[in-house]
């Protein structure tokens, strides 16, 4: 089974983190702590991103970072593999530095972005590194005045929020996620994007609908948001699911389902 793509669009906040391979160190000194935030500073300065907070622990590293038009997983991708190649140089290893692919989690709501700075400040002493988040070198506390927030339940390395979802950010977010996928879609096939989310019978904007659709779907969007943001109802939503069409090709060798098959429009 693929790997699910991960949410962009402009403008959207992540928190990220990453382990070493085995939990193993990743920062030996200061010129390794350095070295990584060159590496990441100058890919976020290409990517036109803005790096919010971070903290460099001995084997992991958290980072909230907002993205512009590149997508994070570009950003990282290139930051880690950058560093990686440096460190295993430099201290004479093989292999891979990090542990499987970085996560991340979007900051969609308030509550998260308030708790989630401290956080990855605090770092360094809940490791009885230090004593205070300020005595810590590689974090970003000097931006952000020292609090005494009660974080009591919030572990974002499990996922696990508490505290309610600010539903208007997140369905903005989403809404924004979605309108990325049809402006994507629009570039490639040269079919405005407000010809895709009309609900026509044109058969270039069926056919440019129909890979948004594919594309949501694969996203993780459900049929109601799909069929809702393009206009579409949820049954006609329904018939763009990837596994449906592959398997409405299987049954039908050489033909694809939509205006082309002779049939009625799929958007009908």
């Amino acid at each position: 089974m693929g790997r699910k793509p991960r949410i962009h669009f402009d403008g959207a906040m992540f928190h990220c983190w990453a382990r070493g391979v085995d939990r193993r160190t990743i920062y030996v000194d200061d010129s390794d702590y350095s070295g990584f935030m060159d590496c990441l500073e100058g890919v976020l300065r290409a990517a036109d991103a803005k790096l919010i907070a971070y903290c460099l622990m001995p084997n992991h590293f958290h980072l909230l970072i907002q993205v512009g038009r590149i997508p994070l997983s570009s950003i990282m991708q290139r930051t880690l593999t950058t560093y990686a190649a440096r460190f295993n140089k430099r201290h004479g290893r093989v292999g891979h530095l990090f542990q499987e692919r970085f996560r991340e989690k979007l900051c969609c709501d308030n509550v998260y972005l308030a708790n989630i700075i401290p956080y990855i400040h605090r770092n360094p002493v809940r490791a009885s590194l230090v004593a205070s988040p300020d005595q810590w070198k590689w974090s970003s506390q000097s931006r952000f005045p020292v609090d005494s927030m009660d974080l009591t339940g919030f572990d974002p390395w499990e996922g696990s929020v508490d505290s309610p979802l600010d539903l208007t950010r997140r369905e903005e977010m989403e809404r924004a996620s979605l309108q990325s996928v049809v402006e994507a879609v629009s570039m490639e096939t040269s079919v405005d994007h407000a010809l895709i989310r009309s609900g026509c019978k044109i058969a270039e904007a069926v056919s440019a609908r129909r890979i948004a659709a594919v594309r949501m779907f694969e996203a993780g969007y459900s049929a109601s948001d799909i069929a809702r943001f393009l206009r579409i109802a949820i049954s006609s939503a329904c018939r763009f699911r990837p596994g449906r069409i592959a398997k409405l090709q299987s049954l039908t060798p050489g033909t694809t389902p939509g205006p082309s098959s002779g049939g009625p429009s799929p958007m009908g």
